[in-house]
């Protein structure tokens, strides 16, 4: 029996009535819808390409939303009443509703409140920011807010934070913000892109991703903007931050630096470790743990310790300061602990005293060197840049600070504070313990190359599950690698093995 073929025209229409829009949209677009609506995040962050249909999108989010849920209100806004007007309009009239909408379910715009009126009682909202006209639409409640376009919207934060997020407080109702990276390197997108950022949660689409541009498209528009490699097209089209020579307190830390010094290291069999700390206790206390790679001529950060301002217990963390060096830091085959050769920490002297008590005495902190601040972050500038720094992927604070870090004003005297509560404590932190390090040593004894002081008596990237046998120890010792001499060791097995009888 054959199939009954739906004609086209009822297919479309039957899925307006059940306000299902997702067909309209391409792959990427799909994509993006699909995350908007999974996505628990009540506030979403997408960094999206020119040209990628992001208006498009949202206005499809808008109205699919206002058809399925009866009486709701979606808050849109875009920079200025002239982008409402020229390129969101258009989009909903022409590109959405006058497509394959039936009647009866089209909204009314009434241009006088820039409203479209659902016949369920739905209601979207659209406002051009500048000039305060942002306040047209403050009160009152929402169930979805968007922000279009945020990189050219004015006081983006008295938008979000006073005036779209109070109106979704009863509904639960969910926040996007919506954009490419501003070119104003002190633009307030900014610290919204870099909080979801470090929240795991930001949304990056590139014009790679957007399925109705050939690659021939793509190079066409790279070369009318100087190239790939031009910061133009990397903001526009890469959704890549384009770092402020005179604003990033680390120029040099870019993704692709970071691709090189973010990876794992294989640990030496002799080192001086070195635990630095940055005290903040209004914003936060942050502490890498690491070493200098005397063969390598690398500096190593193996781990990070944060703890949150107010919320910072110092018997705590002196706990979590002492079980930190002894997990990176004890010989696994002789269970001794290897003391740093310096812990250092900024001048805060009662915290050193408090850590000090309570650890019996066991911690002490030096104070660090603080000298030339502007020395030392060019000292680090350089470290950085030349692939003199490695970095654990497991700091993921210490990593978001040196990427992220800015400068409060043009003095460059003090750094600016992160959407996430802290001032970049951890590029001090990091300061500190570069200046801490002393290359001219050499922790390798005299005599390294004989036999008994070789490497086998380190295991480098150890954890504590890790099970060394005695007879293991002895393979080691005596450089016994290939399986045929390992059957001279059952003899040594069953003797370590032996016990007396009735024992």
């Amino acid at each position: 029996m054959s199939e009954t073929k739906i004609p086209k025209n009822l297919a479309l229409e039957a899925l307006w009535r059940r306000a299902n829009l997702s067909w309209i949209l391409d792959t990427n677009q799909k994509a993006l819808y699909e995350l908007f609506h999974t996505n628990p995040a009540k506030v979403q962050t997408w960094l999206l390409a020119r040209r990628s249909g992001k208006s498009f999108s949202l206005c499809v989010l808008a109205i699919e939303y206002c058809l399925k849920n009866p009486n709701s209100v979606v808050k849109y806004v875009a920079p200025t009443k002239d982008q409402v007007e020229n390129f969101i309009l258009p989009i909903i009239d022409n590109d959405i509703l006058a497509k394959s909408c039936p009647a009866d379910l089209k909204p009314t715009y009434i241009k006088q409140k820039k409203q479209y009126r659902f016949a369920n009682g739905s209601v979207i909202q659209l406002c051009g920011a500048e000039a305060g006209n942002i306040d047209s639409i403050r009160g009152g409640f929402a169930h979805i807010a968007i922000v279009d376009e945020a990189q050219d919207v004015s006081k983006l934060t008295y938008a979000i934070s006073s005036v779209l997020l109070p109106t979704l407080l009863t509904t639960n109702g969910k926040l996007l913000i919506s954009g490419t990276p501003p070119q104003d390197q002190d633009h307030e997108f900014l610290k919204y892109i870099e909080k979801a950022d470090a929240e795991g949660t930001l949304i990056r689409r590139t014009v790679y991703d957007n399925p109705r541009l050939t690659p021939e498209n793509i190079k066409t528009i790279a070369d009318a903007m100087g190239g790939e490699m031009s910061e133009e097209f990397q903001r526009e089209f890469l959704c890549k931050i384009i770092k402020s020579k005179s604003r990033s307190v680390l120029p040099e830390v870019t993704d692709e630096l970071l691709k090189d010094i973010v990876k794992e290291w294989p640990t030496p069999p002799h080192f001086h470790a070195i635990t630095s700390m940055d005290v903040g206790l209004k914003d936060w206390t942050v502490l890498v743990f690491g070493y200098y790679d005397f063969r390598s001529d690398k500096i190593i950060i193996q781990d990070e310790l944060v703890a949150y301002g107010p919320e910072m217990h110092l018997p705590v963390l002196t706990g979590q300061i002492k079980k930190k060096e002894e997990e990176l830091w004890t010989n696994p085959l002789t269970n001794e602990f290897i003391k740093p050769k310096k812990r250092i920490s900024d001048h805060n002297l009662i915290v050193i005293n408090e850590i000090k008590k309570f650890s019996n005495y066991t911690i002490n902190f030096d104070l660090a060197d603080k000298k030339e601040k502007m020395a030392g972050i060019n000292w680090l500038r350089t470290l950085l840049g030349s692939g003199k720094v490695i970095i654990d992927p497991k700091c993921k604070t210490l990593i978001r600070h040196l990427k992220d870090g800015k400068w409060s004003g043009s003095n460059k005297e003090d750094f600016a504070k992160c959407p996430m509560g802290s001032h970049y404590d951890g590029i001090d932190a990091l300061v500190y313990f570069v200046k801490a390090v002393n290359p001219d040593q050499n922790p390798y004894p005299s005599d390294y190359q004989s036999p008994l002081k070789s490497d086998a008596f380190y295991t480098p990237n150890y954890n504590k599950s890790t099970t060394i046998s005695n007879v293991d120890v002895y393979k080691q010792i005596l450089g016994i690698k290939t399986t045929d001499k390992v059957k001279d060791f059952q003899g040594m097995e069953k003797m370590l093995s032996w016990k007396p009888k009735g024992k």
